[in-house]
């Protein structure tokens, strides 16, 4: 097994099967504009680097130079800003131990997630995976348990929805889909909640759950989470940075949620990540 560092758009994902999980905050698609990285997402990333993940790694003897390292839409998209942002931010990894850093295309986002989905489930057949980050969403169609349509939108949770207009499914050919495997945190906190598991309305309760959200500050949210969800280990999630974007990505889940006429949502532990610690990299 690999030791792996997800460098997301809004958090790193740290993972070695049977050790270790842990998310930490990257905020790199806060303030993406023109392909440009923020200075201050960068920065906030550096620091989570420096602060959290180095000591981490230290305090369970593990080299930063074995971790085996990649970056999604964030990233992705900063490898083509003329003044190297994308580049220089994975410099900066690299001057810090970080031997060397794939950058997922779309495709590889998507198939990857899918593959590491379809490995861990075997009683659903018929299914559609959703993983939503801070700059992108992937949304993957299983039939008879193979994927046979998948597609990146350049729309996450740190966009503003204002003026990036969610996507319409039927445009691409998605059909609707009874389940919906959610992979990420947001779909941690919905498998969680009552209301949500036991839903006979799901795009009206998510709703119903968004405009709450959307009313009031992140202090509250906490609060309100807290109550709706009992779960301590999921309770450790509901983090200012994490609060401050979750209505936007209950929006990009209710958009597929509604337009794919989805009855029931699951959450799968198994990610990209998880697939790439196991077996590496695909040629």
């Amino acid at each position: 097994m690999h030791p792996v560092l997800e460098i997301g758009s809004g958090s790193y994902k740290l993972h070695l099967k049977d050790k270790f999980n842990k998310k930490f905050q990257s905020s790199l698609g806060k303030g993406l504009m023109n392909n440009a990285l923020s200075p201050d997402s960068v920065s906030i990333a550096l620091s989570s680097f420096d602060e959290q993940i180095s000591p981490f790694l230290k305090e369970h003897n593990i080299e930063i130079s074995s971790l085996l390292c990649f970056a999604t839409a964030a990233v992705r998209v900063s490898m083509q800003d003329p003044d190297k942002s994308g580049e220089n931010f994975i410099n900066e990894l690299k001057s810090r131990g970080i031997k060397e850093v794939k950058v997922f295309s779309e495709e590889d986002e998507c198939k990857y997630a899918a593959y590491a989905v379809m490995a861990s489930l075997d009683k659903l057949k018929d299914y559609s995976i959703l993983d939503s980050g801070g700059a992108s969403h992937q949304l993957m169609e299983i039939q008879n348990s193979k994927l046979q349509l998948f597609n990146s939108f350049k729309i996450g949770s740190h966009t503003d929805l204002t003026k990036s207009p969610l996507p319409n499914f039927t445009k691409h050919n998605y059909i609707s889909q009874k389940n919906l495997v959610i992979l990420g945190t947001t779909g941690q906190i919905l498998n969680h909640a009552p209301l949500i598991k036991t839903s006979s309305n799901l795009a009206e309760d998510l709703y119903k759950l968004l405009t709450k959200l959307d009313s009031i500050g992140i202090a509250e949210r906490k609060i309100f989470l807290e109550e709706l969800v009992e779960n301590p280990e999921i309770q450790k999630l509901f983090v200012d940075y994490r609060l401050a974007i979750l209505p936007q990505a209950i929006k990009i889940i209710h958009n597929v949620v509604a337009q794919l006429k989805v009855k029931e949502i699951f959450n799968s532990s198994d990610e990209a990540i998880h697939y790439v610690s196991k077996h590496g990299f695909k040629n």
